[in-house]
């Protein structure tokens, strides 16, 4: 990338202070990042846009200093609501550190961990057969409703996710449908790592 190259994909203008529109440009990914449903390939396609953000700042002579990025990491686990809380702490606290990032490695770094622990907790939910209503992989469920559905098919006696592949029938309409969206989207990430 050559400098002119650099100023045209940051619009960075002579009048504009560097690290001005290196904030505006990482607030942009930010947005992104922390409003979008959780998708390899949409994920994986931005981060290769702030790669490019990342070439043209140091073209231009810009520096990333890098502070410490501390996340914790999902512990995978068999029982439904374990899974659930546990997840739902690590996206938090990657959504924290996404707000306090301040260079595009950082940002790199968070998307990716938040990746490697939504692939393993997607990766936990079984194909729910009987799932006949189009699932929409990029509509979460609210996670205060899944969590209410979730807590009742525990009273129910499902607990674990083998329980839930074996036992669900009509319960808990919320927990089949993200059990069905989860389990697919993790079949289209296993897709695309392959390629």
């Amino acid at each position: 990338m050559t400098e002119a190259e650099a100023r045209i994909f940051l619009g960075y203008e002579p009048d504009d202070e560097l690290e001005d529109v290196i904030e505006d440009k990482l607030f942009e990914f930010k947005q992104f990042f922390l409003s979008k449903p959780i998708i390899w390939s949409t994920f994986t396609a931005r981060l290769e846009k702030l790669a490019k953000v990342k070439e043209a700042i140091a073209c231009l002579g810009g520096s990333e200093k890098m502070s410490s990025v501390n996340l914790p990491v999902f512990q995978s686990t068999e029982l439904i609501l374990d899974a659930f809380q546990g997840f739902q702490e690590v996206r938090n606290a990657c959504f924290l550190a996404i707000n306090r990032a301040t260079t595009c490695q950082e940002l790199e770094i968070i998307i990716n961990s938040l990746l490697n622990s939504h692939t393993t907790y997607a990766s936990l939910w079984p194909d729910i057969e009987f799932v006949l209503s189009t699932v929409i992989l990029s509509k979460e469920p609210d996670p205060m409703d899944l969590l209410s559905g979730i807590k009742s098919v525990n009273l129910s006696g499902i607990v674990t996710f083998t329980d839930l592949a074996e036992k669900l029938t009509g319960q808990s309409t919320c927990v089949a449908e993200e059990s069905k969206r989860l389990f697919m989207l993790h079949q289209k990430v296993k897709e695309w790592m392959k390629s």
